[in-house]
């Protein structure tokens, strides 16, 4: 019978971090915690907490900036094509005015991604 192999530490914490936003406990548009709070929680070292952040920053899941921290992204991803017109209304939603004359509204954190088949 095969033994187990516990995820590395890193891994754990991406996936703990990643329920946390599925489950909508981190919410679109909230912070993480620190890297110094996790330290502190988790006893992790700044090095693996960076990268358990980084790879929910290429999952799409987070955004860093710095001395912000890292900011949890919408679920939903809008693609734009050339001619749309978006605009953000007062309560941070998309406004998406496509070209054929549709709108549609997204909830705030929705991200957008242009798509231009001539590139």
């Amino acid at each position: 019978m095969p033994k187990e192999v516990a995820p590395i530490a890193w891994q754990w914490l991406a996936d703990d971090l990643r329920r946390r936003i599925r489950a909508s406990e981190l919410k679109p548009g909230s912070l993480l915690p620190s890297e110094a709070r996790l330290e502190q929680h988790t006893g992790l070292s700044r090095t693996t907490i960076r990268r358990a952040v980084a790879e929910l920053r290429a999952e799409g899941l987070v955004t860093t900036s710095r001395p912000t921290g890292s900011m949890v992204l919408g679920g939903e991803l809008v693609t734009l094509d050339v001619g749309d017109e978006v605009t953000v209304n007062d309560a941070g939603a998309l406004i998406v005015r496509r070209a054929d004359g549709s709108v549609s509204l997204h909830a705030l954190g929705t991200r957008a991604a242009i798509h231009d088949p001539g590139h």
